[in-house]
């Protein structure tokens, strides 16, 4: 399960910005803290709940990659019971001509 664990706050000097609040997190894949200024999590946490839980892109990738996940695709098409369809008794012949002996 992805965490977004804070370690702690740290105050850092920022070209054209000054002093910048960052916060440390510890990554979910390798467990390296990593830190992100405050302003881009709060707004990348809106976008989405887990936005800062990896140092980078390769180790979300290398996390989704190793992890063992339920996935939908495992279901085969050819496992499900396939539903007959009203209107192709109607549209063959012999669902024709079947319908007519019956009438």
């Amino acid at each position: 399960m992805l965490q977004q664990t804070i370690l702690g706050t740290e105050m850092r000097q920022v070209k054209y910005h000054g002093k910048v609040k960052f916060l440390l997190f510890k990554c979910n894949n390798c467990r390296k803290s990593f830190s992100r200024m405050e302003s881009y999590c709060r707004k990348q946490v809106k976008i989405h709940k887990n936005a800062c839980c990896f140092c980078s892109p390769e180790c979300r990738t290398n996390y989704f990659k190793n992890a063992k996940f339920p996935q939908a695709a495992d279901k085969r098409l050819s496992e499900t019971p396939k539903k007959p369809q009203a209107g192709d008794a109607k549209s063959s012949f012999f669902g024709w001509l079947g319908k007519i002996l019956k009438d």
